[in-house]
This record gives C-alpha cells, structure tokens and sequence, in this order.
C-alpha cells in the first residue's frame, strides 16, 4: 500500500474540519483528507493510527502486554501490508481515522465499557486476529469495518446526540 496523509508525522488529528473529513496537516498548512495518497513531504517516526479501538478494548480489559503487542503488529499487518488497495477500504480508513479516537473516547467514557469492550474482544478482534493468524487479511478487515460501524451506529448514529449516559 502506498503512504497515505494519515499516516504522517504532520498530520494533527485534534484539529479537523467538515464533520472530521479533513484534518489539519502541518507541513502544508491546510486541511486534507487522511485517506489520501501522501505528498512527498510524508514522513513517519514510528506511531501508528488506526489502534483506537483494540487500545481503548484492551485498556478497559487489562489484557496483558505481550498479547496487545501480538494484536497490534497482527492488525499493522493488515492494514499497512496485506490490505489490497481498494477504494472502499480507503473510504473505510479515512474515516476510521477520523472517528476512532471519537469512538474510543465515548468507550473509556461509558458506564458499561467493560461490557462493550468484551463483546468488541470476543465478537470482533479475536475473530479478526484468527482470520489473520489464518492468513485471510480481507475478511479480518471486512470484519473490523464491521465493528467499527456498528459502534458508530450505537455512538454517533442518526438519532443518538454523539453521547452516551455517562
């Protein structure tokens, strides 16, 4: 996969735009869109985005160190080596990119996140983290897309007010 704007070093995802489409870049001084295609400008010092949920999940668990590392470099696997370049994934990570730290927020905020952290664990990210132990990368990240969709749903869906009872 090529480099993308929300991988970068400059990117500074406390300030965005158009309902989070577009977050501020440093370097250009303007707004871009996560999701695409880096500038040559693009540097990375080793962070990695897109962590906001299986992080704030294995928080909230207290899952052990050794074992976040295993999900961290399993879903880095995925999502920066092994994901076909396809344009709804882009769509997806631009988005999730956005929304994740929004998400996780009203995870570590809500009065039942234990709860809801351990359907994520069991429903979502240790199936994912099979399939890609597997070697079936498109269906782990067709099935993360799913988790993240259904928690935009249940967090930011069209009724709700963007927060839970905290």
């Amino acid at each position: 996969m090529a480099n993308r704007c929300g991988d970068c070093d400059y990117l500074n995802y406390r300030d965005t735009k158009w309902d989070g489409e577009k977050v501020w870049c440093n370097k250009k001084g303007y707004y871009v869109k996560p999701g695409e295609v880096a500038c040559d400008d693009y540097t990375y010092h080793g962070h990695r985005y897109g962590r906001y949920l299986v992080t704030a999940t294995c928080n909230i668990l207290n899952i052990n160190k050794d074992f976040k590392d295993n999900l961290f470099k399993a879903f880095d696997l995925v999502r920066f080596e092994k994901t076909p370049e396809r344009d709804y994934m882009y769509d997806c990570l631009e988005q999730y990119d956005v929304v994740g730290p929004i998400i996780a927020d009203y995870l570590y905020k809500d009065n039942f996140r234990e709860v809801i952290a351990d359907s994520m664990l069991y429903n979502y990210i240790l199936p994912c983290y099979k399939l890609i132990k597997e070697g079936n990368y498109e269906e782990a990240a067709d099935k993360y897309i799913e988790m993240t969709y259904t928690l935009i749903d249940f967090y930011m869906g069209e009724n709700k007010k963007n927060v839970r009872e905290r």
